[in-house]
């Protein structure tokens, strides 16, 4: 099960001084989203592990980002994996 998450990022006016971060393995990583300190705005960071790009819950749990759509404002994530013996 693919969830849809969709959030407001904030309009910067001055982005030409910004640096956009690296893909991750397919993936496109818009301003403002940051994998690193050299990159993006580190508010709104993501986390590129082996060519998965994640998203860090506030509980903790990492989410796959599937696909991001900048014009829009929306990532497709797919939710951790639970354990059967929950």
């Amino acid at each position: 099960m693919m969830l849809v998450i969709s959030f407001v990022l904030i309009l910067v006016t001055h982005v030409s001084g910004h640096n956009a971060c690296p893909k991750c393995g397919s993936i496109e990583v818009p301003y403002p989203l940051s994998t690193n300190d050299n990159c993006g705005d580190p508010r709104y960071r993501v986390y590129c592990e082996n060519d998965v790009l994640q998203l860090l819950s506030a509980g903790g749990f990492y989410y796959k980002i599937i696909s991001i759509n900048p014009s829009s404002y929306r990532l497709v994530i797919s939710p951790p994996l639970i354990p059967k013996d929950t």
